[in-house]
């Protein structure tokens, strides 16, 4: 993991991709931070990564809120970020030459202020992830690539292709790029969502702490 973890939680089909499945994917500014944060807090509520970061605070007013409005300002200054017309999902993505976290962008997106917002052991719990996956990441991606940090769709707009449209639009953009492309999950039901996509699993491990499996999967480029 480069900045984020991918905690994708997308239910959808997967036809062949096509140009109609771009009708209505439009990209976000950090403007647009509000009310996305609010469609991955929906979203991501039941996650595994998230609960096994904030545990039993998980629930307490503007945690989630703000982890991913950082987030998704996060990937807004130094990448793309889309949604449909309806609101109904969110995608962010990292491209090559911003796949590392840096103390500028920690700065300008607001991470800086993690420890304070998150609690200390949440905190400490999110650094143990994000440097587990990061090194599965490195291992796997010696080369540039694009890196998805995030898929999320409301969970009353699940299963009707939310996910697949998003994600059809971001990798048009890499396949354009000539681009392999790299993410993350720590649900095992996505795997084959996203091995539909042509993401091959090149990491399936549990951190040593705290009982979480991360499948690190990787699409060659086009």
């Amino acid at each position: 993991m480069s900045t984020e973890s991918n905690m994708a939680v997308v239910q959808h089909s997967h036809a062949a991709f096509s140009a109609g499945d771009l009708t209505g994917v439009e990209e976000l500014t950090t403007e647009d931070a509000a009310w996305a944060s609010e469609i991955l807090v929906q979203a991501f509520h039941t996650d595994p990564l998230l609960n096994f970061i904030y545990g039993d605070t998980i629930n307490e007013p503007g945690k989630l809120k703000w982890f991913f409005s950082v987030t998704f300002r996060l990937a807004a200054l130094y990448g793309d970020c889309f949604s449909t017309a309806e609101r109904d999902g969110v995608l962010m993505m990292l491209p090559p030459d911003q796949t590392k976290m840096t103390l500028g962008k920690m700065y300008k997106s607001g991470f800086l202020a993690a420890p304070f917002k998150m609690g200390r052991a949440s905190f400490s719990r999110m650094m143990a992830f994000m440097d587990f996956a990061e090194k599965e990441h490195k291992v796997a991606t010696s080369f540039d690539h694009y890196y998805i940090m995030t898929v999320g769709v409301l969970p009353e707009r699940q299963g009707i292709g939310i996910g697949k449209k998003l994600m059809t639009k971001a990798l048009k953009i890499v396949d354009a790029n000539n681009m392999p492309c790299y993410l993350e999950t720590q649900n095992k039901n996505n795997v084959p969502i996203y091995q539909k996509f042509g993401f091959e699993v090149v990491s399936d491990k549990e951190i040593p702490t705290g009982g979480l499996h991360n499948w690190g999967m990787l699409r060659q480029k086009r």
